[in-house]
């Protein structure tokens, strides 16, 4: 590794490691930098994936991408060809016909993962989505 790379990733997760939120709230997270904005994501055990901070506080703060998940086993969503057509990411598709924006985070190597982005502005990944409705035809 380049000492460019070296401090160019230093500087990135310092920048990153401003923005964490506290351990206990949260204590798996990660920080990504999505849409241009860096935003704390904490790691759900019950999804097996990442969401935002206030979808696992344990009142009833406003989570709508956790809405977006709940029912999923019970309603799984199919997926035609069509709307596959041309390698789309399931989840993508999946947020999108469930009322969510997909967003984009770019990490610092450069590749890109898509989020769910709630009406309210909370965040799941969107392969959560698809793992939990799971079901294309």
């Amino acid at each position: 590794m380049s000492l460019f790379t070296f401090l160019f990733l230093m500087l990135s997760h310092t920048s990153f490691a401003e923005k964490k939120v506290p351990s206990s709230a949260c204590p798996e997270q990660t920080v990504y930098s999505i849409e241009g904005k860096s935003q704390t994501l904490c790691w759900s055990a019950p999804l097996e994936g990442w969401v935002s901070p206030a979808c696992l506080k344990k009142s009833k703060s406003p989570c709508e991408a956790i809405g977006i998940t709940e029912n999923a086993k019970d309603a799984p969503v199919k997926l035609g060809e069509k709307e596959l057509q041309g390698g789309k990411n399931p989840g993508s598709v999946l947020c999108s016909k469930l009322g969510g924006k997909v967003v984009y985070a770019t990490l610092p190597s450069g590749s890109q993962i898509t989020f769910c982005e709630a009406h309210d502005g909370s965040l799941v990944d969107c392969n959560t989505i698809h793992n939990l409705y799971g079901e294309r035809k």
